[in-house]
């Protein structure tokens, strides 16, 4: 018996983009979201609808921004680990927008289809246990 793959990417295991050889088996779904990543893909699709719209000041990166503003729905600004909450919210940030699961785009933030399909993919009991764990930093 022959079994036929689904797509003719299954076949392949090394493809070709520009003469630059890429390794399929590694493609940027497989990569595995944090903790912090998955909260943070959460929280934008369940307290958001999938998207925010922000307009960060000019000394501050567009993630670092987010950061702080996602921060201050769990933590008082005078929390001795709200400066170390919002490093990791904002490296979570980065990390989404690497594995193509958020787009960052002028003065919003989306997911894409593949993040929108990994949030609803999340329970939202779940979602509430790790906002519950957040606000205990």
């Amino acid at each position: 018996m022959v079994v036929k793959p689904k797509s003719g990417l299954a076949k392949l295991k090394y493809i070709s983009i520009a003469g630059i050889p890429l390794n399929v088996e590694n493609r940027w779904w497989k990569m595995p979201l944090t903790a912090v990543e998955r909260f943070v893909l959460m929280y934008i699709y369940y307290e958001y609808g999938g998207k925010i719209y922000f307009q960060a000041p000019g000394d501050k990166s567009p993630e670092e921004f987010v950061a702080r503003f996602i921060t201050e729905d769990f933590l008082p600004e005078k929390h001795p680990n709200f400066q170390r909450v919002v490093k990791g919210f904002a490296e979570a940030l980065k990390g989404l927008s690497e594995k193509g699961m958020i787009e960052m785009r002028g003065y919003e933030i989306i997911l894409t289809p593949q993040g929108q399909g990994e949030a609803m993919a999340m329970p939202m009991n779940e979602y509430l246990q790790l906002k519950k764990k957040f606000t205990r930093v």
